[in-house]
């Protein structure tokens, strides 16, 4: 089996520093405007080309209340604070704010 994939693409930041802080908002208001809407398909488009996945969003969230993805699969949790804008993170982060996709 030959691996294809381009690793490169890990080390690029899926997020900017304008999109976290949008998602940010609207996770901290727990509302979704259009531009907010259109920033989830973005970046659900840049997941999918990038990493070759079919992602579904799950949740944006900036509380330890919410419940972490109830994903049949996986799922991709993304830090949207300044200070981790994009990282990958394995959990739901209870004093952070991210964003989940479930991916097969």
């Amino acid at each position: 089996m030959e691996d294809d994939f381009d690793y490169s693409q890990l080390e690029k930041p899926v997020l900017d520093d304008a999109e976290c802080t949008a998602l940010a908002i609207a996770a901290v208001f727990e509302r979704l405007s259009v531009p907010q809407r259109q920033a989830i398909g973005q970046l659900q488009e840049r997941i999918a080309e990038r990493y070759r996945t079919n992602p579904h969003f799950e949740s944006l969230s900036c509380s330890e209340d919410k419940v972490a993805p109830k994903c049949e699969h996986h799922e991709m949790i993304i830090a949207l604070d300044s200070n981790r804008c994009g990282a990958f993170l394995s959990s739901i982060d209870p004093v952070g704010c991210s964003i989940a996709f479930c991916v097969p």
